[in-house]
């Protein structure tokens, strides 16, 4: 299969670009020329099996810049760049078999609900005030949302998980955030970055407010909605929805939609991802300040070995991390695996591919990779689902 998608790059490449070490890819991302066996990110793309979406072959064909002897030779950004691959496909060939059957992704390029989303100012990119770490800046990811709970042994709300903003009145969260007899859910804070404080500024050396970001916004729940499927004991679907009481104001720069992995942005080619919450961290039961950490993509058959014992990953998991002390943890659940993609083809945002769904029970243990919620396989139910 894969010798067959070289060779059909090769006929299709109708413009032929010079070879040159350095080049732009067509999402205009600074890469090199190299051999196609070389570059990750569209290994990943024949990886898929036949059919190839013709968004998947244009890209292919765009991306193409001379010959390495019998291989065609692609514009490889830099960050997917694997110089230590080996030149025979024998492996590459297997996967391809073993991934065969996995189907595309729903097609909602003409699903009406489309203009519920805002995609003119959905996952803005800003040059952060905060540097190195984990912090993060006030205005970083305004698409945050804390999910509060009625508890038992706390006359106040306390927050559980998180969620993402997706427009003026629905929270993307996880199915197991919304489900249970245990779960008593109170509301939804859009806004805030640090919980212990009523007014979110970024500080400079001295202590001088550089950037303050307005007031949180808070609202009930008019109600829930998770993925029928769903259920805790196969692990599988964890995706719910919450329609707010009323509308959140996306005027102010700390609240903000996140994209969703629509047409060129649905194929995550970075090999680091970020991951947001306010969940628990070495020194804290849960974390007052929103953090925030970069882990790598794991190959979902290395991952389905890591849980054979546990879970069924699946196609529509992805999963991320296996470092040790780096990982997504308790009261973080709900929130986004996101990574910045070109979003309708010129704009650079943050886009979500996961949702925090499971992992080991003791966080950041080595060797066991976080798993979340492939999104962009469920596009369409969310779409289905929401309303104006």
């Amino acid at each position: 299969m894969l010798r067959f998608v070289i060779v059909l790059i090769w006929f299709i490449s109708l413009n032929y670009a010079q070879d040159a070490e350095y080049c732009f890819t067509p999402l205009e991302r600074l890469g090199r020329c190299i051999n196609i066996k070389k570059c990750d990110s569209l290994i990943a793309i024949l990886r898929r099996g036949k059919p190839i979406p013709e968004l998947s072959v244009d890209l292919l064909r765009k991306s193409y810049c001379g010959n390495e002897g019998k291989d065609p030779k692609v514009c490889c950004e830099q960050e997917s760049l694997n110089t230590d691959r080996p030149t025979s496909i024998t492996t590459e060939e297997k996967n391809t078999e073993e991934l065969s059957d996995i189907p595309e992704p729903p097609d909602v390029s003409n699903h009406p609900n489309l203009r519920l989303l805002d995609h003119e100012s959905c996952g803005p990119v800003v040059q952060s005030k905060i540097f190195g770490g984990k912090r993060t800046g006030v205005l970083d990811f305004p698409w945050m949302a804390l999910i509060s709970y009625k508890t038992s042994r706390s006359p106040e709300p306390e927050f559980r998980c998180g969620g993402t903003i997706i427009n003026k009145r629905y929270i993307l969260t996880a199915a197991h955030c919304v489900t249970g007899d245990s779960v008593n859910l109170h509301g939804v804070r859009v806004g805030d970055h640090d919980t212990s404080k009523e007014l979110d500024c970024d500080k400079d050396k001295d202590g001088n407010n550089i950037v303050c970001a307005e007031k949180y916004q808070e609202f009930g729940i008019e109600t829930s909605i998770y993925h029928p499927q769903y259920s805790r004991q196969n692990l599988h679907d964890d995706i719910a929805l919450l329609r707010l009481d009323g509308d959140i104001n996306l005027q102010p720069p700390s609240v903000k939609p996140i994209c969703f992995p629509i047409g060129p942005a649905a194929i995550l080619t970075r090999k680091k991802v970020v991951v947001t919450g306010w969940g628990r961290t070495i020194f804290q039961p849960r974390s007052a300040a929103l953090m925030m950490i970069r882990i790598s993509p794991i190959p979902n058959e290395e991952c389905a070995e890591v849980y054979k014992r546990s879970a069924k990953i699946g196609y529509k998991h992805m999963c991320a991390g296996g470092e040790r002390g780096v990982d997504s943890c308790g009261g973080d659940s709900g929130g986004p695996l996101q990574s910045t993609a070109f979003y309708k083809e010129t704009d650079l945002r943050y886009v979500q591919y996961g949702i925090v769904s499971f992992g080991h029970a003791n966080c950041g243990e080595e060797g066991f990779p976080a798993v979340y919620t492939r999104v962009v396989y469920y596009l369409d139910w969310i779409l289905d689902a929401i309303r104006d």
